[in-house]
């Protein structure tokens, strides 16, 4: 997946918003250890059906009650490990069209500023 290359003359802001709205692989895999049960790690990374986590862990929750609990979990535990693996690849895709959404909004924003600037030096 090509990235682009962000100009050296757009603004700092846009380079800010940017490195505050980017996911990291870290944290999705803290994500994915900590808060497994509720699927934390999906949530993170913006991807849906996390709510499948909850709904496997109170099945097995409730399943081992009756002693077949073990395969609502040993379904969760590989879902979490396929998960996990896609991790770096789900960062990699949402830092990337984050990166052409915040840096076009800053061409897009130095483009009308350009306009802008030109018309007001026309009028004089």
């Amino acid at each position: 997946m090509e990235r682009p290359h962000p100009d050296a003359s757009w603004p700092s802001s846009a380079y800010a918003e940017y490195d505050s709205r980017k996911l990291t692989v870290l944290t999705g895999y803290v994500a994915g250890v900590v808060g497994f049960s509720i699927g934390l790690h999906r949530i993170y990374a913006k991807k849906p059906l996390w709510w499948g986590y909850l709904l496997l862990a109170i099945l097995g929750a409730v399943g081992s009650l009756v002693l077949v609990g073990f395969v609502f979990f040993g379904i969760l535990f590989l879902w979490l490990l396929v998960d996990l693996a896609f991790m770096r690849r789900w960062v990699e895709e949402h830092n990337c069209s984050l990166q052409r959404q915040v840096f076009s909004q800053a061409q897009q924003t130095e483009i009308r500023h350009r306009h802008s600037t030109q018309s007001v030096h026309d009028t004089y």
